[in-house]
């Protein structure tokens, strides 16, 4: 495992600026995006995620104890978000489940959530993530895409306005060098940086299946 870890720090360059996380303002300084035009619907891969040392692990487990969401951090591994909807333009909510490997137990965790837009909120591209099962409400902010044709950057608040995570996700299980230069960008636009962010092992996966997605060695795919 330790192998696998380095290949996937290597996608992330060495950024030498000081990274700032405030969690008690950080949800209403950022510079949200306008409201993407096309759908998000489809497989996306998890490609970093906040640092787990920047978080407490006693309240992750309180607020998630299964893998995914905000719980990334080992023996978590392999996270995707499918994300359906019948509308293909302007879509205001949007059906989600996480589906995290969880190397200890062997089997992938599960976590359905609702993402609508949220009120009030003008043009900008703002959701609200209420869970299907248990677990509490979420704020998600758009702080980059190009659309959703490839990339998306999510910052995951709490509804009284706590920064709680960062989530860079993918089309593809490997990153576009397109995508992690906006992504970048994004970030030192809102005063970040890329060492806030820590790669999510997505490397000798079996997948579950998904939309339009070819599973290897599906016999081996059980949830928990």
């Amino acid at each position: 495992m330790a192998s696998t870890r380095i290949a996937v720090v290597s996608l992330f360059p060495l950024v030498l600026l000081s990274a700032t996380w405030a969690t008690e303002d950080i949800c209403a300084n950022v510079k949200v995006t306008p409201k993407m035009t096309s759908s998000a619907s489809g497989r996306w891969y998890l490609i970093a995620s906040k640092k787990q040392e920047m978080l407490d692990n006693e309240k992750i487990k309180s607020m998630m104890p299964k893998c995914g969401g905000i719980n990334n951090a080992l023996p978590c591994s392999c996270t995707v978000f499918d994300i359906k909807s019948n509308v293909s333009e302007m879509v205001p909510e949007y059906n989600v489940t996480s589906l995290s490997y969880n190397m200890t137990s062997e089997k992938y965790d599960t976590m359905p959530f609702t993402m609508r837009l949220a009120e009030n909120t003008s043009n900008t591209a703002i959701f609200d993530a209420t869970p299907q099962e248990v677990g509490e409400k979420r704020i998600i902010k758009y702080l980059a895409s190009d659309n959703h044709q490839t990339f998306m950057l999510w910052l995951i608040c709490s509804v009284s306005g706590e920064g709680l995570d960062l989530w860079f996700l993918s089309r593809t299980v490997n990153a576009t060098n397109e995508s992690m230069e906006e992504v970048n960008k994004a970030l030192k636009n809102n005063n970040l940086t890329m060492s806030l962010l820590f790669p999510v092992i997505q490397t000798n996966c079996v997948y579950a299946p998904g939309p339009g997605v070819k599973t290897r060695q599906t016999d081996k795919y059980r949830v928990f």
